[in-house]
């Protein structure tokens, strides 16, 4: 019986989404603006901003959410791999030096 409710749920869930679309696109006027909308809507734009869950150094399950631009996710992407190089090959160059 609760797997028969379960299926049940899924399913009437699953019907309702044809009008939901439906009635989301006899909202839209259509033309220029929506065009301008969707590039505004771009999650790859450079300006958009995007949140990520970040764990915090120390422990297992504490995490923090940080909101950046995709510009400023790049930035410190970039940033973390030069130091990472730097360190690597400081690291390289110190060992060969000794030996």
């Amino acid at each position: 019986m609760k797997k028969f409710i379960i299926a049940a749920t899924i399913t009437c869930s699953f019907a309702t989404l044809p009008a939901l679309a439906i009635a989301a696109s006899e909202n839209n006027d259509g033309g220029v603006e929506a065009e301008d909308d969707a590039a505004q809507d771009d999650p790859y734009a450079p300006d958009a901003i995007r949140c990520e869950r970040v764990a915090i150094t120390g422990s297992r399950a504490r995490r923090t959410r940080v909101c950046m631009t995709n510009a400023e996710w790049a930035d410190q992407r970039s940033a973390g791999n030069r130091n990472a190089s730097e360190l690597l090959d400081n690291a390289t160059r110190d060992h060969t030096q000794r030996n």
